[in-house]
């Protein structure tokens, strides 16, 4: 699973507590709209994945936890971004040159 993830763009980083950190941004030309964390735990010999979505919403920074039994990526991706719709679209960050009105 590390690997497809790897492939598909996720960025790795380990952590102080040893688990791994594989991490995807996600933009579009406004700025930055949300981020896939997968988490990477070795129990038993066995790697374990955990995803969470790192947005924004008028509240404030959120961290969604995302369960799919199947690990398929895309499907956690897709599921990502219909959440950060549902949010109501907030950016993590935007760009700083913006030639468009909100």
């Amino acid at each position: 699973m590390e690997v497809k993830l790897l492939k598909a763009g996720y960025r790795r980083y380990t952590q102080q507590d040893e688990s791994v950190l594989l991490q995807k941004k996600f933009s579009d030309f406004k700025g930055i709209k949300y981020f896939i964390n997968c988490y990477m735990y070795v129990i038993n010999n066995e790697p374990k994945f955990e995803f969470k979505m790192q947005t924004t919403t008028k509240y404030g920074t959120i961290n969604t936890d995302l369960f799919n039994t199947t690990l398929n990526i895309k499907e956690i991706e897709r599921f990502a971004d219909d959440l950060w719709l549902y949010y109501g679209k907030n950016y993590y960050e935007k760009f700083a040159l913006q030639e468009y009105q909100d």
